[in-house]
Formats: C-alpha cells, sequence, structure tokens
C-alpha cells in the first residue's frame, strides 16, 4: 500500500469515526430531549386531569344543593 492511500484511508476512518461519536451525542440528545418531553406531558396530564375532577366534583355538589 502506498503512503498516498494508507493517509487517505486513515483519513476516512478518522472521519467516520468523528461522524460516529457525533451521531451517538446527538442520540443521546434526542433520547433525553424526549424522556424529558414525555415526563412533562404526563405531569401536567394528571394535573389537567386534576383539575377537571375538582371542577366536577364542584359542580356535582352545586346541583345536588341546588345552588347552581
Amino acid at each position: 500500500m502506498t503512503m498516498t492511500k494508507l493517509t487517505a484511508t486513515a483519513a476516512a476512518l478518522t472521519c467516520a469515526l468523528l461522524l460516529g461519536a457525533c451521531s451517538t451525542e446527538k442520540a443521546f440528545d434526542n433520547t433525553i430531549d424526549g424522556t424529558l418531553f414525555v415526563g412533562k406531558t404526563a405531569v401536567k396530564a394528571t394535573a389537567g386531569a386534576a383539575k377537571l375532577a375538582v371542577k366536577g366534583t364542584g359542580a356535582a355538589v352545586r346541583k345536588v344543593r341546588g345552588t347552581e
């Protein structure tokens, strides 16, 4: 193998490794972002359901008491 081919091969391998590392980091970041989004959405949905339950209970109590 000539020195030019060896240099070209080394450069190609280096680029592939660097690109792979960059892609892995991006995939990790996307995984963390996705996990945080799902967690935040679950908390908001639970809070929304609780608010809805409180409003519904209040409306039911007012209806039973006849104070509507």
